[in-house]
C-alpha cells in the first residue's frame, strides 16, 4: 500500500506525462486505504481483490480522478499492486515491485521489511 500510494503521488510531478492533471493524493487516502484493507483482510481472510480494486478506485484514489485516461492507469496500478502474486496471498509466490527488482518478504516480520528497506539505494536516478 505505501509503495502504491508513493508511485500515485509520484506521478503528480510529471503531469501532464504523469496524471493528466495535479490531484490531491494525501495521507488521509493512504489511512482510509489501510483501514479498509485492514478490515478486508482482517481474521486471516483471503483478500477479494475485485471488492478493494472498487473501493480504492472508486472511494479513496479514484474519487477525485476526472480523466477516463487517469482512471484506467489508476485501475491498472491496483490490479499491479493488489493481487495475490504481489502479496504472496493464497500460497502464489511474491514478485517484484512493479518498475523495480524489489521483492516484498512474504512475511510479517518488522526486520524483514526493514533489512529490505534498508538495502534500498539513497538516491534513485531516472532510466
Amino acid at each position: 500500500l505505501a509503495w502504491f500510494h508513493a508511485v500515485v503521488q509520484e506521478r503528480r510531478a510529471y503531469v501532464p506525462q504523469g496524471w493528466s492533471k495535479f490531484y490531491e493524493f494525501s495521507f488521509a487516502d493512504l489511512r482510509s486505504s489501510a483501514d479498509i484493507i485492514d478490515q478486508a483482510c482482517g481474521n486471516g481472510a483471503e483478500p477479494q481483490w475485485s471488492q478493494l480494486h472498487g473501493l480504492l478506485e472508486r472511494a479513496i484514489y479514484g474519487g477525485r480522478v476526472d480523466s477516463d485516461y487517469d482512471i484506467l492507469v489508476l485501475r491498472t496500478y491496483l490490479k499491479q499492486f493488489f493481487s495475490d502474486e504481489m502479496t504472496g496471498a493464497c500460497g502464489s509466490r511474491v514478485r517484484a515491485l512493479p518498475g523495480t527488482n524489489i521483492t516484498l518478504p512474504n512475511s510479517t516480520n518488522h526486520a524483514d521489511f526493514t533489512a529490505t528497506l534498508t538495502a534500498l539505494d539513497e538516491a534513485n536516478s531516472p532510466s
